[in-house]
């Protein structure tokens, strides 16, 4: 998976095993960069099953929040470095 995003890792996916995270500044430029993913999937030959697909505008990753505007730390991990 890493190999086959190479050139689009944290612009505007982050992988972690078999998971895509795919992330853009608005919706337009998230159709653009979806349509991107989709294509890679398929030149290497890798399959999304639609069934695990969830479509949000906000989500929590690997201790990480990715709103709509980009990639920003979790708050658990702030914590830490506060306390």
């Amino acid at each position: 998976m890493n190999d086959a995003f190479k050139e689009e890792l944290d612009s505007i996916v982050i992988i972690y095993l078999d998971d895509i995270l795919v992330f853009s500044g608005n919706e337009e430029q998230y159709k653009i960069d979806f349509e991107r993913v989709l294509k890679k999937l398929a030149e290497n030959k890798l399959y999304a099953k639609l069934s695990k697909c969830e479509f949000k505008s906000e989500v929590s990753f690997l201790g990480h929040v990715v709103p709509g505007e980009g990639v920003a730390v979790g708050q658990s991990k702030i914590k830490s470095i506060v306390e």
